[in-house]
């Protein structure tokens, strides 16, 4: 299947959010990391980087691992490095130190470095520029929309399912994340989704239950004569040991030529037989690395989840139980390569709940599942949270996409949860991931006020608004919006108006705002006068009307006469109006101009003419290229409703100075309306019936 080009994020010196394509990495003219959860497509991103000139694709891993006279000629390439997080120094308490240290062997070239969000250290940035004298950009992939995952699912040959249903059933039941990353998308394609679970451990072994086959479908099919639980049970074998090793593939070849990342699968025989190993690593849990002796799991994911379970099922006696707790916890905290591995231990065998959720209770967030969570299990994990806020309040680091750990949205932390959300001096982090939580929760009702409040406290942080307000709405929790969007709007604060903005506009909840607010919005987000500043969402470079797409156009009418009543209220000149604001003003007008000239059978003149008198007074430059589809637009309108374009130009004939008012549409958005000869000649005909008075006399002079 194609490869579908990603977006990514990242702060400017400044701090403020930047997006860039992927593509556009290779114009940076400094390093870059790039963090994502798991199975996001880092490595996707990378190979697809690789295809063009002057870049070298690695693991990390072999990178560090090659002689540098294999790497001699890529010293003025970009050198693109694959999972961070997957090496492990044999020297270096950070493994990024062994990296920088052969690229300063080469030159110290240009590079892009992925790593899994949760596994990246901020220590890395210093160490970068130790090396580089300049801290890296640190850049996150966005997860896929509604539109990418359906192209996703429509090229994939294997998805035989209906791609919008499908993606429709996942956003009502929540899930959305599970379509915003392209693992999760892939592993769809092997399951029923007619049936489709609730959560990822479900979702996971759906899909390896229909993975357990073999690649070729043609080919003889020895795994169904052997039976799929003792294939997924040989599976998790080989990914355990894979990952506890701490190796790159698994090499069937002969073992005096296996590699230094590779694990050979005759040393494995003292569990499984070796035919049955190596019938194992045909299915399609596994796939060829690089050659037909090598092999890896399809997905670092599903070798956690399946190795996971192989271990937990033998850790049911004291002595195994400290010897895989023995090689996975060193120096009091997880290995940081086997924290996925580790995560799935109590998903398997509650016994190890406990020692899991103390140890590094954030990792069973990230990557495993916390359905199978009991009351105790809930309180354990909550206290657990606490206790790590303290020793590293930036617990979450750069992983601010949605948190989802349904075994947290358990009532019976309901009073915990509301002293936390009260307290605005409690810990940002645990504050934010609760909310984010309690989307799974079925109580949210009972903290109403409490969200409510986060939601109209301007010096809160805006992440932990938005979420507040969007967990009210996604809940659909009755609350008095009224009052709520009345001390919203009738403020300048940009984070208040940007709530109602993207919480309320965006997300299509028309119906709880009224025209009035929406008004207030408009004029208490513009400085119009010339020397007034404030901070504004509603930025001409944004484009104001972005929020307004979705606007009812049966609204349209209503609005552009308050809004045009408001304006006039002002009492601003042409000489005062600040030109950014004007032209912003004016792309709403000509929004709700359009909707409403679509909407309405009959259109008022009167209407279309007194909405433009913003326009008239504070146009300026406004040519057709500023506002370019609403010129087409009325362009086509007009041409097909001449009645009504002559109806309009003979209300400008109202104005005290007509060829003024016909000079400024010539060449603007509205040039449509601008008089051909023969409509000029209409319009002579009908002022000479006119009274005959001085001012028809002089709007006879200035038509001719």
């Amino acid at each position: 299947m194609n490869y579908i080009s990603r977006t990514l994020t990242y702060k400017d010196k400044k701090d403020n959010p930047k997006s860039i394509t992927d593509n556009e990495l290779l114009n940076i003219k400094q390093s870059v990391v790039i963090l994502a959860e798991p199975g996001m497509g880092k490595t996707s991103l990378l190979e697809h980087l690789n295809n063009f000139e002057n870049t070298n694709k690695f693991t990390a891993s072999s990178f560090v691992r090659r002689p540098l006279g294999r790497l001699k000629d890529i010293g003025k390439s970009i050198v693109l490095i694959d999972a961070l997080d997957e090496y492990q120094s044999q020297v270096s308490s950070n493994p990024i130190d062994d990296i920088l240290n052969k690229l300063f062997e080469l030159g110290s070239p240009q590079f892009i470095l992925s790593c899994r969000q949760i596994e990246w250290s901020e220590s890395s940035i210093s160490s970068i520029k130790d090396y580089y004298d300049k801290e890296p950009i640190i850049t996150s992939i966005q997860p896929f929309n509604r539109t990418d995952a359906i192209t996703f699912l429509n090229e994939n040959e294997k998805f035989t399912g209906d791609t919008e249903d499908i993606i429709q059933r996942l956003d009502e039941v929540n899930l959305s994340n599970f379509y915003e990353s392209p693992l999760t998308l892939e592993l769809l394609t092997h399951i029923n989704t007619k049936t489709l679970p609730d959560n990822k451990a479900d979702i996971l072994n759906l899909a390896t239950q229909n993975l357990w086959q073999e690649v070729n479908n043609q080919a003889p099919n020895h795994l169904k004569k052997t039976g799929k639980q003792t294939i997924l049970e040989c599976a998790g074998f080989i990914c355990a040991t894979l990952l506890l090793a701490q190796k790159q593939v698994v090499f069937t070849g002969i073992t005096a030529k296996t590699l230094d990342q590779a694990l050979n699968i005759y040393e494995l025989k003292s569990m499984y037989s070796e035919e049955l190993l190596l019938d194992t690593l045909k299915c399609r849990i596994f796939k060829s690395s690089g050659d037909s002796q090598s092999f890896k799991p399809m997905h670092r994911t599903i070798a956690e989840f399946l190795g996971g379970r192989w271990l937990a099922e033998i850790m049911t006696d004291l002595v195994t139980k400290k010897r895989v707790l023995a090689q996975v916890i060193q120096n009091g905290g997880v290995v940081s390569s086997l924290r996925g591995l580790f995560s799935w231990l109590p998903y398997f065998n509650p016994d190890l709940a406990q020692t899991v959720i103390e140890t590094d209770p954030y990792a069973l967030i990230a990557y495993a599942d916390t359905s199978f969570f009991t009351d105790r299990h809930s309180r354990l994990m909550y206290d657990a949270l606490q206790r790590l806020v303290k020793v590293n309040p930036s617990f979450r680091r750069e992983n601010w996409n949605s948190l989802k750990a349904k075994g947290l949205a358990n009532k019976s932390l309901l009073e915990e949860y509301r002293e936390l959300l009260s307290n605005k001096d409690s810990d940002y982090n645990l504050r934010s991931s609760v909310i984010q939580i309690l989307q799974d929760a079925n109580f949210v009702e009972k903290l109403s006020n409490e969200l409510i409040t986060i939601m109209l406290e301007d010096d809160r942080y805006y992440s932990e608004r938005f979420d507040a307000c969007l967990l009210l709405l996604e809940k659909q929790i009755d609350v008095d919006w009224s009052t709520i969007l009345d001390n919203l709007t009738d403020s300048r604060n940009e984070d208040n108006l940007r709530l109602v903005c993207e919480c309320i506009m965006k997300r299509d909840n028309y119906h709880l705002i009224s025209d009035e607010q929406l008004i207030r919005l408009i004029i208490n987000s513009q400085p119009l006068k010339k020397g007034v500043t404030f901070d504004s969402i509603l930025t001409p470079d944004m484009g104001s009307y972005y929020y307004f797409e979705t606007l009812p156009s049966i609204r349209a009418n209503n609005l552009l006469e308050l809004l045009t009543i408001a304006i006039e209220d002002l009492n601003i000149s042409p000489y005062e109006a600040n030109y950014s604001s004007s032209k912003n003003i004016n792309g709403l007008v000509f929004l709700f101009l359009k909707k409403y000239l679509i909407d309405n059978n009959s259109v008022d003149p009167q209407v279309l003419v007194r909405s433009l008198t913003f326009f008239y007074h504070n146009q300026s430059d406004l040519m057709e290229h500023d506002f370019q589809d609403y010129s087409n637009f009325f362009t086509f309108y007009f041409a097909e409703n001449t009645t009504l374009r002559l109806a309009v130009q003979k209300l400008f004939l109202g104005s005290n100075d007509v060829h003024g008012r016909f000079f400024q549409i010539k060449d603007s958005v509205l040039s449509a309306l601008y008089p051909s000869i023969n409509e000029t000649l209409s319009l002579l005909t009908y002022v000479q019936k006119l009274e005959d008075s001085q001012h028809n006399k002089n709007i006879w002079k200035d038509l001719l």
